[in-house]
């Protein structure tokens, strides 16, 4: 999704944070490979969500041409109750999203320590997947199609 394309700092840096099982969060109506439906034929944007080590885990990956552009993971974590969304970019800080809300198939995720994004919305209808990114007046929307 490219969420973390500008660095932000690390929220709650010193807590112990830990991952959340997969059970207990309910998102595995994400669960995954889901395929971006507004890019080129040469560029092909992807997430796969899927179980690991008991938690849900996500994979945000562009290439061209055979050739990755861009890499995310994604997971879930719970600190003292509270859920987070974290993102780890190539080369970029962890950045931590706080879950303020869910809904059946839906959650948004909100740091507003972080340049870009300060909010992720992610929404599930069917086979589509849609997210948006946004700080202030600035958006991106993602559609995904189930793979």
């Amino acid at each position: 999704m490219q969420a973390c394309a500008k660095k932000g700092g690390e929220l709650h840096r010193n807590k112990n944070i830990e991952v959340a099982h997969f059970s207990d969060m309910g998102f595995d109506w994400l669960s995954g490979s889901w395929q971006r439906a507004s890019t080129s034929n040469e560029k092909l944007t992807r997430e796969i969500w899927h179980e690991k080590n008991g938690s849900l885990h996500g994979i945000g990956v562009s290439t061209i041409g055979g050739d990755t552009t861009f890499r995310e993971e994604m997971d879930f974590l719970f600190d003292s109750d509270k859920p987070y969304l974290r993102i780890v970019g190539t080369g970029l800080d962890t950045v931590l999203f706080t879950i303020t809300s869910t809904q059946d198939k839906s959650f948004v995720a909100e740091n507003p320590e972080n340049e870009f994004p300060k909010k992720i919305v992610y929404q599930r209808s069917n086979d589509t997947l849609r997210a948006q990114i946004s700080a202030g007046e600035a958006k991106v929307d993602f559609i995904f199609i189930k793979e």
